[in-house]
């Protein structure tokens, strides 16, 4: 992105989770120890997910995360809602 001339923290991004499942404690405490996009800070940080079970421990355990969806549309209009 840099290298386009594009610096990190103007950037909005979507994550889609919705082919993982929910994971074990092991698992998404190491997800949650991996911060989602390190040291950047996107704009706008939308995560897509299955489910609302998947949603509540993507919460939990990422930091970074800004808002959770569990419909593709609405997280892009969030996203580039000006």
């Amino acid at each position: 992105m840099r290298e386009r001339g594009y610096e990190l923290e103007d950037v909005v991004v979507l994550i889609d989770t919705r082919d993982l499942v929910v994971q074990s404690r092991d698992v998404a405490g190491y997800y949650g120890q991996t911060p989602i996009h390190g040291t950047a800070k996107p704009r706008k940080l939308a995560t897509l997910v299955a489910s609302r079970l998947v949603g509540m421990q993507v919460r939990r355990v990422s930091a970074g995360v800004q808002e959770i969806f569990d419909d593709e549309g609405d997280a892009l209009a969030w996203l580039f809602d000006a």
